[in-house]
């Protein structure tokens, strides 16, 4: 994040702050993060781009579930301030890997499901972040572990369908409901599920 511009006392090199961590920035961390750097300018630089800083918290807040993704078309969004030309006073984000502004709470569940067995081997997980891909995949394979071979044998087609689609899922995840993965030889009730109850999961 940073502000910037030729009409600013911080010139056109601007201040800045990054989010650079595994996990997906938050909305929430966001504008804490986004505040910090509008407080951190002289007065008279805020007054002058105040504007601009509350079309960047518009955004922020009007981001999807799952966040903004470097995956799309746009790396960077710029937000002019009124009354001044783009280069002379504006508040620009710049995404280099990953998500960000995702919402704060995030709710996946994880079942191996069946007639096979008494009681569903679960994962759940609530979180302020996304759940990334390698946690999921990890809780995924100990629940794998947690199967006989042949309650593995009635699933096994389902659960590299599982991996699958978890390690498909874009940088800033997914946002889908509820997907069933089951062997299509077996009619009786094995199968996975995965849940996702609020928010998204299976960020990078």
């Amino acid at each position: 994040m940073q502000i910037q511009g030729t009409k600013l006392t911080v010139g056109a090199s601007g201040k800045e702050v990054s989010w650079g961590e595994r996990k997906i920035i938050t909305k929430r961390e966001a504008m804490d993060l986004l505040k910090r750097l509008y407080q951190s300018v002289p007065s008279s630089d805020r007054k002058k781009v105040e504007s601009a800083y509350k079309k960047a918290q518009n955004f922020i807040s009007r981001a999807p579930k799952n966040g903004v993704s470097t995956s799309s078309s746009k790396t960077s969004k710029s937000f002019k301030a009124d009354g001044f030309k783009g280069s002379e006073a504006r508040v620009d984000f710049e995404f280099l890997k990953g998500g960000a502004f995702s919402n704060d709470r995030h709710v996946v569940i994880i079942r191996i499901m069946g007639d096979d067995f008494t009681g569903n081997k679960t994962w759940k997980k609530v979180s302020k972040h996304i759940v990334n891909k390698k946690d999921a995949l990890d809780q995924l394979k100990r629940l794998w572990g947690q199967l006989s071979r042949e309650q593995q044998k009635n699933r096994d087609r389902a659960y590299q369908d599982a991996i699958r689609y978890i390690k498909d899922c874009a940088e800033n995840g997914t946002t889908d409901r509820k997907k069933v993965f089951k062997n299509s030889s077996v009619k009786k009730q094995e199968r996975i599920e995965i849940s996702i109850e609020r928010g998204a999961a299976f960020s990078h």
